[in-house]
């Protein structure tokens, strides 16, 4: 991701940042935020879903463009379209690139770290933290090449947690 440093917690940019981001890392912190917004509701991945969320966003940080990305995105609205899947380890081992890899993974622990964040009091770091992400990325890549037919999340998940 350009731009942002190893460390960014999506929540803490504001919309000029977000809006100033090049288009790959934008759609890759938005694959995050997607994720983290979908907790509870769906544990499907939908391409689609991502774009006009970040249409969404694009289009509410217009209207207050000095705004943390945090006090708006309750309130994005975008559509969310029919199918996509619940990423899996085979969807995963097949993205067509390593950007398309990173958005199923970002898009997986968005959601974790949400669900995470709601079973919790304590304060819950919902940075992606690069360096930690590349590494995470070859645990998932190993464990999936083991166990084609297992669920991302269920990967990332156990990985996450430490169980």
């Amino acid at each position: 991701m350009k731009g942002v440093g190893n460390d960014v917690d999506p929540f803490e940019l504001t919309c000029k940042q977000y809006a100033g981001l090049d288009a790959g890392t934008r759609r890759l912190l938005t694959s995050y935020l997607e994720g983290y917004a979908a907790e509870g509701s769906s544990t499907v991945y939908a391409e689609g879903a991502v774009r006009n969320f970040e249409e969404g966003i694009l289009a509410a940080c217009a209207e207050a463009p000095d705004s943390p990305l945090d006090e708006l995105l309750e309130n994005v609205q975008y559509d969310v379209p029919e199918g996509g899947e619940e990423p899996s380890c085979s969807a995963f081992l097949k993205a067509s690139a390593p950007e398309e890899a990173a958005k199923l993974l970002l898009w997986t622990q968005g959601y974790l770290e949400s669900e995470f964040a709601e079973n919790t009091e304590a304060d819950f770091d919902q940075a992606i933290h690069q360096d930690t992400f590349r590494e995470d990325a070859a645990t998932v890549l190993e464990q999936c090449g083991a166990d084609r037919k297992g669920k991302l999340i269920d990967v990332m998940r156990t990985l996450m947690t430490g169980d």
